[in-house]
């Protein structure tokens, strides 16, 4: 069962998630230059055809996101549960910390940089502003597999719950993760 903690974290996962599905991110689908934008799902953004532009849902970036919050809600919930091991709350903390550095260090380079930053081959290790379709991406595919290492960490310093259905759920999601994050790293990587 969970503790009060637990479902505080499990309904902020909840609600970061339905937020994100009600507001996913869009990008064009023509144009010079693409652009990252966010609105209702039910009203997506206008498309101009005098410049081919056609906005879409970035479905495989949403995904990314779904997983890093899944991952980063699975860890804390890990971490809070067990009161007398502190190794699972110091790999959630420290990789919450990675994440936030992370976060923040890419966000003021996409403030900073008003071109398309660092472009060169190969497309994994490119550093694009998150402003265009590639640069919000690859943001998100960095944090989701930093969602899955911190969940795998957690996991691991938790020494594992007596319960079935609590081992299958982290293996489902970590599983589910790892293979969001292969199939977006080959197409990023085929790019």
């Amino acid at each position: 069962m969970l503790n009060a903690t637990q479902r505080a974290i499990v309904i902020s996962g909840v609600i970061v998630a339905g937020l994100m599905a009600l507001f996913p991110p869009y990008f064009d689908m023509g144009g010079l230059f693409g652009g990252v934008q966010f609105a209702f799902v039910l009203r997506p953004p206008e498309p101009d055809y005098a410049i081919d532009l056609r906005p879409a849902v970035a479905w495989e970036t949403l995904l990314l996101q779904w997983s890093a919050t899944a991952c980063f809600t699975l860890a804390a919930v890990i971490a809070t549960g067990k009161r007398g091991s502190r190794a699972p709350l110091w790999a959630v903390n420290t990789a919450a910390f990675v994440a936030t550095v992370y976060a923040g260090t890419f966000m003021a380079y996409s403030a900073a940089i008003p071109g398309r930053g660092w472009t060169a081959a190969p497309f994994l290790i490119c550093l694009i502003p998150i402003q265009f379709p590639g640069g919000y991406f690859l943001f998100w595919l960095r944090l989701a597999s930093l969602a899955l290492i911190t969940l795998l960490s957690a996991y691991a310093a938790s020494h594992r719950s007596a319960s079935l259905a609590w081992n299958s759920l982290v293996m489902a999601v970590s599983a589910t993760a790892f293979g969001l994050i292969c199939l977006a790293a080959a197409k990023a990587a085929l790019r």
